[in-house]
């Protein structure tokens, strides 16, 4: 998942110095807040890598009470979400990429 961040990331950057060339600043903003998104979602992969990390250390789940059982949940929910927010980001990477190829057209 870290390398699809950053061939996304990479394909952002591309974008971002063909909008500066020719001065698309709403591209330029869209493409700033992908970039945010692609940090923050970075910085959850890495989260949730840490918690099943830790998760795999705990005891079997019948072990566990049930409030560590529900953390465990919350975090299975949060990636999903991540991930969906993630593949919605990279359908946006790819409308600023045909914007931008119809403009050099």
């Amino acid at each position: 998942m870290t390398a699809e961040l950053h061939d996304v990331r990479d394909e952002l950057r591309y974008i971002q110095n063909n909008c500066e060339s020719r001065n698309c600043s709403k591209l330029k903003g869209k493409l700033k807040r992908a970039f945010e998104e692609i940090d923050g979602l970075t910085k959850q992969k890495d989260d949730l890598s840490m918690a099943l990390s830790e998760a795999k250390k705990a005891p079997k789940c019948e072990d566990l009470d049930n409030h560590e059982m529900d953390i465990i949940k919350d975090s299975d929910i949060s990636h999903s979400t991540t991930q969906m927010r993630f593949r919605d980001e990279i359908k946006k990477g790819e409308e600023i990429e045909i914007i931008t190829q119809e403009t050099e057209g």
